[in-house]
This record gives structure tokens, C-alpha cells and sequence, in this order.
């Protein structure tokens, strides 16, 4: 997918990339990446936290293929998530990181 016209042919059968090819001309070559996938991180080992006082936020917990664009809105909903649970439970409470993983969980239940 080296060659511009085939990658610009490729943009243009993608609903949610089309629209770019016309806002603008490239500034350089199609560059080649791989690895796009989603992860993970999280700070719980066996049911409980293997660092206490950091909670993982944003790309720090979690990355998300940049395609579909997911990162800063699942970044931005979860620090709302954590200063909601921070004013619920206190910013000590030894179950933060439990309680935040299974509001996640949850949330991810609830989304179509």
C-alpha cells in the first residue's frame, strides 16, 4: 500500500477517511505502519494493586487503534470516571483500582 494513487483509491472506499482526501494535499510519502491494535495495561495482579497511589489514565491504560479515533474520548471519559470514583470513595480507599476496572466493565456492558 506503498503507491500513493492505491492508497488514496483505499482512503476513499473508507466512510470515515474519504472525507480527508479533500481538505488538504500530502506533505509526504505514504509511510508503511503496523502493530495497530488495542492494549491494555493494567496495575492489578491478583485481585490486587502491585503499585498503590497511580492510577493509569488515558494511553497510559489503555491505546486504541487510531483509525476509528476512540483514544482522547475514552481518555477524557476516563478521568471523569476516576474523579467521580476519587468523590465517591476518597482518594486513600484501598479498592480505587477495583472499583474503577468494574465501573470500566460495566461501561463497556452498557455500549452497543
Amino acid at each position: 500500500m506503498r503507491d500513493p494513487a492505491r492508497f488514496e483509491a483505499l482512503l476513499g472506499r473508507l466512510p470515515v477517511m474519504a472525507p480527508w482526501l479533500s481538505v488538504g494535499d500530502p506533505i509526504t510519502d505514504v509511510t508503511v505502519m503496523a502493530g495497530l491494535a488495542n492494549r491494555r495495561r493494567t496495575l492489578i495482579r491478583d485481585g490486587a494493586p502491585v503499585v498503590r497511589s497511580l492510577v493509569l489514565v488515558g494511553d497510559a491504560l489503555l491505546y486504541t487503534n487510531a483509525t476509528f479515533v476512540q483514544g482522547i474520548a475514552l481518555g477524557a471519559w476516563e478521568a471523569q470516571a476516576l474523579a467521580r470514583l476519587i468523590t465517591d470513595l476518597g482518594v486513600a480507599d484501598p479498592h480505587l483500582h477495583g472499583e474503577l476496572k468494574r465501573r470500566a466493565r460495566r461501561a463497556r456492558r452498557r455500549t452497543p
